[in-house]
């Protein structure tokens, strides 16, 4: 994750969003590094309907400060 944000904000990128599936364990991780929960949404995966849950981080730079 901390390499990921570090090459997002080596690029330029101030702002991210990510989406994880709702019944993923490691939900928690992301509100720990500071991801804000917006929404979550049905999707479709091998015929299944699975529900996805998105979280987003407005100022990266402030993560590798």
């Amino acid at each position: 994750f901390g390499a990921t944000v570090k090459a997002f904000v080596e690029r330029d990128h101030r702002a991210m969003l990510l989406w994880v599936l709702s019944t993923n364990p490691s939900r928690g991780f992301y509100e720990k590094v500071g991801g804000r929960y917006l929404k979550t949404k049905p999707i479709e995966i091998g015929g299944e309907t699975l529900e996805e849950a998105a979280y987003g981080w407005a100022d990266l730079p402030s993560l590798v400060r």
